[in-house]
């Protein structure tokens, strides 16, 4: 991570339990978990499957790609751990059980 980058707080439900990672400004959620050999549901990771979708429920994103989830989806606070960039300091998103 270099200087001028921020470290942004990531917090992760899996399965009942809580992950705490810690990513760079301009990191998308799944190359954080990656980075942190931590195995999360994703498959195609182009934003096409939704099988990376996880609920967030602190803090916000901005979604590179999404061919999946819909306004009324989004507005639920649904999105893709794949193409989602952390716009906060911090957040917090949890998966379906």
């Amino acid at each position: 991570m270099s200087n001028d980058q921020q470290s942004i707080e990531i917090f992760v439900t899996l399965d009942g339990a809580e992950h705490k990672f810690i990513g760079s400004e301009g990191q998308r959620l799944v190359e954080v978990m990656d980075a942190a050999e931590f195995v999360s549901p994703t498959t195609c990771r182009q934003g096409d499957c939704a099988t990376c979708m996880c609920q967030l429920e602190e803090g916000s994103v901005e979604m590179l790609q999404n061919q999946t989830l819909d306004k009324h989806d989004i507005e639920r606070g649904w999105i893709l751990a794949c193409q989602a960039v952390p716009t906060s300091k911090r957040i917090r998103v949890v998966y379906p059980s």
